[in-house]
């Protein structure tokens, strides 16, 4: 910044007569006297303040494609997957297994990988043992397993971004049931990411599932039981910012379902399997 210091210049005359009564001689010339300027500093402007520079943000994937998955013997272990009729990527189980269609978003196809063949006692329905994303842009295929294995993930939020996952263990009194929300692009990218919350239920109950989220992904709706004999259940949520459970409907005769969220923002529920 140029400062600028302005010397304005000030001119002060004054003639000076010297005449005395009875004198002789000439008179004195007059003379002119140059008095230098007071000097204004001018007030320095306020600094520019630099805006901290801010990382470039790099676009997720906007491209459509078309994904398609085909069994390719008759054990039904080996799946090849193309995007937009270019195979991109074989999975293979080991054994007995099935391709799902889990969530289409814009820019990536979510893909479920399964075993086959299970059965027994699932009445909340069981979840997904490999996730499986393809990005509709590179052709590249991701996939995450949770590392307690099992069938154990069981939502996508309507965007992707959020993985819920279940584990449950035995304690001294009955099931401890964990909830498990993922960064589904972190783990994608590497499978050693950490959940960003684990939130153990206060109750304890024999079977959970039917997860559903609200339309913000700020809460979590859930069903849970015991059976086959005497059945019955409740239905809870889980508030995801504050970590609360609460619990919103039990059944003493039966089990309880989840269909989703009412538009005022309480859970949907059912007593009978749909």
């Amino acid at each position: 910044m140029d400062y600028r210091i302005i010397l304005p210049t000030i001119v002060l005359g004054a003639t000076l007569a010297l005449a005395g009564a009875g004198c002789t001689g000439s008179t004195p010339t007059a003379k002119t006297a140059e008095q230098p300027a007071p000097v204004v500093q001018q007030t320095a402007p306020a600094p520019v303040a630099i805006p901290t520079p801010v990382a470039a943000v790099v676009p997720t994937c906007t491209k459509a494609g078309t994904v398609t998955y085909v069994n390719t013997d008759d054990t039904n272990a080996k799946w090849t997957i193309s995007l937009n009729g270019k195979l991109v990527a074989t999975l293979d189980h080991g054994g007995e297994s099935a391709v799902y269609p889990w969530l289409e978003t814009t820019g990536v196809t979510f893909l479920a990988f399964d075993p086959t063949g299970l059965g027994g006692y699932i009445p909340l329905g069981g979840g997904h043992e490999k996730l499986v994303a393809v990005d509709h842009c590179t052709g590249t295929v991701s996939t995450f397993v949770e590392p307690r294995g099992g069938l154990s993930l069981q939502l996508l939020s309507a965007d992707g971004s959020k993985l819920i996952s279940l584990a449950q263990f035995d304690g001294t009194a009955g099931m401890v049931s964990h909830i498990y929300v993922w960064d589904t692009k972190a783990v994608l990218a590497d499978s050693k990411t950490a959940p960003t919350h684990d939130f153990t239920m206060p109750d304890q109950w024999g079977m959970i599932g039917e997860f559903s989220l609200n339309s913000d992904s700020s809460k979590l709706a859930f069903a849970v039981g015991e059976g086959p004999d005497n059945e019955h259940g409740a239905v809870y949520t889980l508030d995801l910012t504050s970590g609360k459970f609460t619990k919103v409907q039990e059944r003493a005769d039966g089990l309880l379902f989840v269909r989703g969220w009412n538009a005022n923002g309480t859970v949907n529920t059912a007593t009978t399997f749909e």
